[in-house]
């Protein structure tokens, strides 16, 4: 049980972080739009 908890804890950070990576992909790409949305 620990082990699967430790698994899934991982799988949601690797999914994690590459959801966060495709919002800064996308953001770069709309560098303008983002920085305007930040103020």
């Amino acid at each position: 049980m620990y082990q699967y908890t430790e698994c899934l804890i991982s799988y949601q950070l690797v999914t994690f972080i590459h959801f966060q990576s495709r919002i800064f992909a996308a953001a770069k790409k709309n560098k303008h739009c983002f920085y305007e949305g930040q103020h």
